[in-house]
C-alpha cells in the first residue's frame, strides 16, 4: 500500500519550498537511461529534461535525505553551474500499490566532462579550460558555503549544457558518504579519492578538484592507471602525474597543492576559486594588453619617417644619446617591478617626448650593434613589434648574445623567455638559475622572482618562509611586486597579518600599481587589516578596473551582484 507518511512529506516538501508539480502525463519519449534515471520530451515540445527516480518508502531516514535534498536543490536552483530542479512528478508502479515519484530535472545536452573532453579537448584553449575549472569550483564553494561537502565529484557526475559545467548529484553528507566509501573500492573511481581515507572533510572536495580540473581538464585523460592504483605505497606516498609540458605553471602549481598529502595543507575551495579567477582575470588582461599595444604600435608606425641624412654625425650622436637614455631608464623602472603595460607606456612617453619614430629607432638599432645594450633593446623591439613585426624567436637569440657579453637586462628578459617558453623551449632549471644569479648581484626583480619559485614551489619544495624574506628584501629595495606578493602572503598564508596586507596594499595602490588598488579593495570589501567599507571598496575596484585591471572589474561585478 501507498505509504502515507511518504505522501504527506513530499506535499509538504512542494508547499514550503515552493517546488513544482508536474502530471507525469505531461512527459513522453520516454527513455530509460540507467535504473533509476530517464530521458524524456517535456509536454510535446524538443525540451529534453531527466526524469530521476526514488522511493519514499524505504526507512524513515533515506525519506528525510530526499527531503532534504530536494529542499537545498531548490536553494541553489539559481546557480549557474548547478543541475537545475524544475519540478516534481509521481506515476503509479507496475503493481499500481504504490506510487514512484521523480525529479524533474534539467537535460545536460552536452554529456558528462570525461565525454566532453574526449570530443572538444583539441579545440580547446587554455583560456576555455580555465573557465571550465573556475565554474566548477564556483559550485563546489556553493555547496561548501551551505555546509554540505560533495564527497562524490568524479569526470562522470560533472556535466557540460552548453559548453557550461553543470554540478549534479550532490546528495546529503551520510548518503554521499556510503556512495563514496563504494567507489573507492572501484578502480574507475578511485583516482579521485584522497588515498589516506581521511576523516572525510571538505579538503576530500579539493583533492578531487585537483584530479578532475588540474589534471584530467589539462590532459584530456583520466588520472592513474590500474597499475598505479594497485601500488598502495606510490599512491599513499602522494605520487602525483606529471604535467604535460605546455600547462602554465601557475596552473601546474594549483594540481601540486590541491593534491598535498595533509589535508590540511591543500588550500581551501575559495582559495581555489580566487586563485582561477586570478589566472582568469590575468589572460584576459594580457588579451586586452595586446590589443592595446598593437594599437599604440601601428599608431606609431604610421607616423611619416624624415629623411636623415647619414653624413650628418651630429644627429646620429644625438640618437646615440636617446637610446643610451632609453635603456637606462627602462632598466630602472623593470627592476622597480612595474608590469609590462606600464613598461611599454615609458617606453612610447620617451618616444613622444623626444619625438623619436620607432622605425627609425629600429633601424638605428639593427645598425648599431657594437654594444650589449643596444643588441639588449633590439631586442625588446622585436619582441614588442617595435619599429617592425613581432618575432620572439629572433628577441630571445639577441638576449642571449647580449648575456653571453654581460648584459644583465638581457637576462631578464632571458628569465622571462625560459619560464613562459616565448622565443624558446620552456626550461624552469634555467629560469631558476637565472632568478637566483640576478637575486645574488641584489637586482629586487631576481630575489621577487626567487621568492616566486620558492612560494609556488617552481623546482623545488614550497616554501612560504624562503618566499617571504625574498619578498621582504626585494620590498626593501622599493620593488613594488614584491611589496603586492608580501601582501597576499599575509593575507593567504600562515604568515598571516591583515594590517600589515592593508599596509602594503594601500602602499602599492599609492605608487599606482594597479594590482595594489585592487586588492586595497579586496581589503575594504573583506575587512582585511580595516574596516569594512563597501563604498570605499567600490571606488578601488573602480580606480583599478578603469586603468585595465581585470580582477576588479570581477571585484566590481560581485559587488553589483552580477
Amino acid at each position: 500500500m501507498q505509504s502515507t507518511r511518504g505522501y504527506d512529506l513530499i506535499k509538504e516538501v512542494i508547499y514550503e519550498n515552493n517546488i513544482k508539480y508536474y502530471e507525469y502525463k505531461n512527459f513522453y519519449n520516454i527513455e530509460k537511461i540507467n535504473e533509476n534515471t530517464y530521458l524524456a520530451n517535456w509536454n510535446y515540445s524538443e525540451q529534453y529534461v531527466i526524469l530521476k527516480s526514488f522511493n519514499l518508502n524505504n526507512a524513515s531516514a533515506n525519506k528525510e535525505e530526499i527531503i532534504n535534498e530536494l529542499k537545498f536543490h531548490n536553494e541553489v536552483n539559481f546557480h549557474t553551474n548547478m543541475i537545475k530542479l524544475f519540478g516534481i512528478t509521481d506515476k503509479a508502479n507496475q503493481n499500481d500499490q504504490m506510487r514512484e515519484y521523480l525529479l524533474i530535472m534539467e537535460y545536460a545536452n552536452g554529456g558528462s566532462l570525461r565525454n566532453y573532453l574526449k570530443e572538444t579537448l583539441n579545440n580547446l584553449t587554455w583560456k576555455d579550460k580555465y573557465e571550465l575549472a573556475y565554474q566548477l569550483a564556483c559550485a563546489v564553494l556553493l555547496l561548501h558555503n551551505k555546509g554540505i561537502p560533495h564527497y562524490n565529484l568524479y569526470p562522470d557526475n560533472i556535466f557540460i549544457h552548453q559548453n557550461t559545467i553543470k554540478l549534479a548529484n550532490f546528495g546529503l553528507l551520510s548518503r554521499t558518504k556510503r556512495e563514496s566509501k563504494r567507489q573507492l573500492e572501484s578502480f574507475d573511481y578511485m583516482p579521485y579519492f584522497d588515498p589516506n581515507k581521511y576523516s572525510p572533510n571538505e579538503r576530500n572536495d579539493t583533492y578531487s578538484i585537483g584530479v578532475i580540473l588540474l589534471w584530467e581538464l589539462s590532459s584530456g585523460q583520466p588520472s592513474l592507471t590500474k597499475d598505479k592504483l594497485c601500488d598502495d605505497n606510490l599512491i599513499k606516498q602522494g605520487y602525483k602525474e606529471p604535467m604535460f609540458l605546455d600547462t602554465p605553471v601557475e596552473y601546474s602549481n594549483l594540481y601540486i597543492e590541491c593534491l598535498n598529502n595533509g589535508p590540511n595543507h591543500r588550500p581551501t575551495i575559495i582559495h581555489v576559486v580566487d586563485r582561477l579567477k586570478e589566472i582568469i582575470a590575468r589572460t584576459n588582461y594580457y588579451e586586452t594588453e595586446y590589443e592595446m599595444c598593437s594599437h599604440n604600435i601601428q599608431h606609431f608606425n604610421n607616423i611619416d619617417i624624415k629623411e636623415i641624412d647619414p653624413t650628418t654625425q651630429d644627429i646620429f650622436d644625438d640618437l646615440s644619446s636617446l637610446i643610451d637614455g632609453l635603456f637606462d631608464i627602462y632598466f630602472e623602472k623593470m627592476n622597480e617591478g612595474n608590469e609590462n603595460d606600464v613598461l611599454k607606456k615609458y617606453v612610447f612617453d620617451y618616444f613622444v617626448h623626444y619625438k623619436i619614430n620607432p622605425k627609425e629607432a629600429y633601424h638605428w638599432l639593427l645598425n648599431n650593434q657594437d654594444n650589449s645594450e643596444f643588441i639588449c633593446l633590439l631586442g625588446y623591439f622585436n619582441y614588442h613589434g617595435i619599429g617592425t613585426d613581432i618575432n620572439k624567436q629572433k628577441a630571445f637569440e639577441l638576449n642571449k648574445k647580449a648575456a653571453i657579453l654581460g648584459n644583465d637586462m638581457a637576462l631578464f628578459h632571458l628569465y622571462h623567455s625560459y619560464y613562459y617558453g616565448e622565443g624558446c623551449n620552456s626550461n624552469y632549471n634555467i629560469a631558476v638559475r637565472i632568478s637566483r644569479k640576478l637575486a645574488e648581484k641584489g637586482y629586487s626583480n631576481g630575489l621577487n622572482w626567487l621568492g616566486h619559485c620558492y612560494s609556488f614551489g617552481v623546482l623545488t619544495r614550497i616554501n612560504n618562509q624562503m618566499a617571504f624574506d625574498l619578498f621582504q628584501r626585494a620590498a626593501d629595495l622599493g620593488n613594488i611586486k614584491a611589496m603586492y606578493n608580501l601582501a597576499v602572503m599575509y593575507i593567504y598564508t600562515e604568515i598571516n597579518d591583515n594590517s600589515k596586507a592593508f599596509e602594503l596594499s594601500k602602499k602599492t595602490a599609492e605608487r599606482g600599481y594597479t594590482g595594489g588598488i585592487m586588492l586595497l579593495g579586496k581589503c575594504y570589501q573583506h575587512g582585511i587589516g580595516v574596516n569594512v567599507d563597501m563604498q570605499k571598496a567600490f571606488e578601488y575596484y573602480q580606480m583599478a578596473a578603469n586603468l585595465g585591471n581585470a580582477i576588479a572589474q570581477e571585484g566590481l561585478k560581485e559587488l553589483l551582484g552580477e
